[in-house]
């Protein structure tokens, strides 16, 4: 038995063979400790079977065939009766090997004998007494037994720095995520999202001229490269934490983050509860001055040493033999500040699990709660690891050496009951967690989805800066890009497909043609530089239509008559026109006359298109070349009202309204009274436009603009509309181009 004081002043001693002056007994001597050593190896294996180690029976059965064989009154292996000792299993070893040598040898031989009697009874005891170990290698544990033993001046310095550095780094990181971790998050504020939805995703400088939607319908809709980049990051976010798993609400997020709160709170659980232990232990050891008992333990081949000093550690010359370290007593003082050590660990731990499962709880990043949750772990192990590294190896040996406390066994409900209120307190902690915290951020991250994205997205409103009446109006909804809103529906296959082939070296007095599989003769106007470019695309549907030049040639034909594929751009609007509407020629593109999106049309076939006169019948404006009214034969119509005995301008008059109807209907109220006549037939004469006074300036006089785009009725209802007053009436609107008042009256 070795004993040493805190400050190493007490012996240690240990039992050590006694020399015999007599070769015989010498001899003699090194064959019963060969046996005792056998034995010894034989009661380490049992006991290792008794815990679940895996052993080796061949080494063992020859050990007790040789024990058999010895002409010493040594009981058999199996005569070894195994007794309970304290909740845990035991091999008592039966000492009588000594009582035959005692009564058959010399004085001499039995004072050998006696000691290595006492010799195998120590052995049997160290077997009896293989105690758990108490202290892992950590900085914290060491506190235990700091100033003991070997550690000396700089092993407790080193260890002091240690758990100073572990006690700075776990609580500043507890600091750090308070400060920084649990604010609220500004990206998440109702309130600003709420105005940054009001004031910008519904403003009109977010408007995208492109797809014609509003810039929150872009961010709700649209995907990473239609957003900003904010936007981007914050509902990719809130989508993914959101991702319905089992139901709408246990979601991705809710499911990862209690998952991880749960896993967290069981590290915080395992610390405090070795904490406790620590405290159990230290609060039963006897109250006197330091003393840690040391035993040996070991296998086959174990020898005895008497050690050289009470603070040695090394272990016994065979490698199978260690020191085991039981505290025998220990003093008031270093009791109470053990026990303010370990308070303090044990606060550190709940401060950090507390922080660390707010920060799991909050945080939405469904890869950082994995981050997260390792980063805490690494921090609650951080003096392990820094032990580790830096700790002496003698300081971890003599550490791992000391064994904890045996106890009285509890009996099994006890030990149950126990494990049932650990469980059952687990749970609740981490169910309050889940339901105060991770729920609610939940909530939260629907609330910020609701306010970014939920109701209508496809408006634009703004007050005006200076004066402060509101405007609003309704935009396209944002679906798939929409990026080809940029143009006429059909062309993004043309554009494709002009954009494989072309070939620089192909293009050739401002024009690029080639042959298409299923168009055709293509070809596309080839402009010298960016600045032509820009020109082209800068000019509206109603300048491209009246300013046919631009530089060298005709850009979209200057005439009023029909066009066809024979002429310089014939190639070039055809294949458009093909593209919007599939018609070749003029003749199958006279269905399209009379719809406002393809202006196309009646610039390729003005007379098809009723563009030529004034009192043809065309509606539209936009299309039909201004310069077509110095034609003699534009204003040679008749001059007074339509009547009903003229079929050639009653079928006209009807031709009028019906393309008013289609192209107003969804703008106009269906039960306005122009629309009610336009839809049944338009059955009437001119008397329809005098009902309200606006509805003359409205019809009398020609609007050539994208708001309107609407030719006059004067050609119809000249006395109506004034032609036959000495001073013709003025429009009082200015975006008018005045009355088409025929050239008879």
């Amino acid at each position: 038995m070795v004993c040493c004081a805190e400050e190493g002043d007490a012996e240690n001693v240990m039992v050590h063979p006694v020399r015999s002056t007599d070769s015989t007994s010498s001899q003699r001597m090194e064959e019963i400790l060969s046996q005792l050593n056998a034995l010894a190896a034989r009661v380490e294996m049992l006991e290792r079977r008794a815990e679940g180690e895996p052993v080796s029976m061949l080494g063992g059965m020859k050990e007790v065939e040789t024990i058999k064989g010895m002409d010493l009154n040594i009981q058999p292996i199996s005569s070894m009766a195994p007794m309970k000792t304290q909740g845990s299993t035991e091999f008592e070893t039966d000492t009588s090997v000594a009582s035959d040598i005692t009564s058959q040898r010399s004085p001499q031989r039995r004072t050998l004998t006696q000691d290595l009697s006492r010799a195998g009874t120590s052995l049997s005891e160290v077997g009896r007494g293989r105690s758990s170990q108490l202290l892992y290698e950590s900085f914290w544990d060491a506190t235990v037994v700091l100033g003991m033993g070997d550690l000396g001046m700089a092993t407790t310095f080193l260890v002091t720095i240690g758990i100073m550095v572990s006690v700075c780094a776990q609580s500043l990181f507890c600091w750090v995520v308070f400060a920084a971790f649990l604010s609220p998050d500004a990206k998440y504020d109702p309130a600003f999202l709420t105005d940054w939805r009001l004031l910008v995703g519904h403003g009109v400088k977010g408007y995208d001229a492109n797809s014609g939607s509003s810039l929150i319908s872009r961010a709700c809709r649209g995907k990473p490269f239609d957003r900003e980049w904010w936007a981007d990051a914050l509902l990719n976010e809130i989508d993914d934490y959101l991702t319905p798993l089992l139901s709408d609400m246990m979601t991705v997020g809710f499911v990862l983050s209690s998952m991880a709160v749960a896993i967290w709170l069981a590290y915080i659980a395992k610390e405090l509860q070795r904490v406790g232990c620590l405290m159990a232990n230290v609060a039963r050891i006897p109250r006197g001055a330091s003393f840690i008992s040391n035993e040996a333990s070991g296998g086959r081949n174990s020898s005895f040493h008497r050690s050289a000093s009470a603070s040695s550690l090394d272990t016994l010359s065979s490698g199978n033999t260690r020191l085991v370290r039981t505290f025998r007593t220990i003093t008031l003082r270093r009791t109470s500040v053990l026990l303010f050590v370990f308070t303090i660990r044990a606060t550190l731990a709940v401060l950090l699990g507390f922080c660390g499962a707010l920060w799991l709880c909050r945080t939405r990043d469904i890869e950082n709660i994995i981050q997260n949750g390792v980063s805490l772990v690494f921090v609650l192990e951080i003096d392990e690891l820094f032990f580790e590294l830096f700790a002496p190896r003698h300081a971890s040996r003599f550490i791992t050496s000391i064994a904890r406390v045996e106890t009285q066994a509890r009996k099994p409900w006890v030990e149950n009951a126990f494990s049932v209120l650990q469980f059952a307190a687990f749970f609740v902690v981490v169910a309050l967690f889940v339901i105060e915290e991770v729920y609610e951020n939940n909530l939260s991250a629907q609330r910020v989805r609701d306010t970014m994205c939920k109701g209508n997205q496809d408006f634009i409103i703004e007050s005006h800066a200076t004066v402060g009446p509101i405007f609003l109006t309704d935009t396209i909804p944002f679906v798939d890009g929409n990026l080809d809103n940029k143009m006429l529906p059909g062309m993004k296959p043309l554009l494709r497909e002009v954009a494989e082939n072309y070939n620089p070296a192909e293009a050739k007095d401002w024009m690029w043609r080639t042959t298409m599989e299923g168009r055709g003769e293509v070809a596309v106007k080839h402009t010298p530089t960016v600045n032509d470019f820009n020109a082209w695309l800068s000019m509206d549907q109603f300048q491209v239509a009246d300013h046919s030049t631009y530089g060298f040639g005709n850009w979209f034909g200057n005439t009023c008559f029909d066009q066809g594929r024979d002429f310089w751009e014939g190639d070039w609007l055809w294949s458009t026109a093909m593209a919007l509407t599939g018609a070749t020629d003029c003749p199958s593109a006279e269905a399209f006359c009379g719809r406002k999106e393809f202006p196309l049309v009646r610039m390729l076939c003005p007379q098809t298109c009723r563009c030529t006169s004034a009192d043809s019948g065309q509606f539209l404006s936009n299309g039909c070349r201004l310069g077509c009214r110095d034609e003699a034969s534009f204003m040679n119509s008749s001059c007074h009202d339509i009547r009903v005995n003229e079929p050639e301008r009653k079928e006209a008059w009807d031709y009028y309204w019906s393309l008013f109807y289609s192209n107003n209907k969804g703008h106009w109220q269906e039960d306005h009274e122009l629309m009610v006549f336009a839809k049944n037939g338009s059955m009437g004469d001119c008397e329809i436009i005098t009902r309200e006074a606006w509805m003359i300036n409205e019809f009398c006089f020609h609007f050539h603009n994208a708001w309107v785009a609407r030719r006059p009725l004067t050609a119809f209802c000249p006395e109506t509309c004034g032609c036959l007053q000495e001073e013709r009436p003025v429009s009082p609107i200015s975006t008018s181009l005045g009355p088409w008042c025929p050239s008879t009256c």
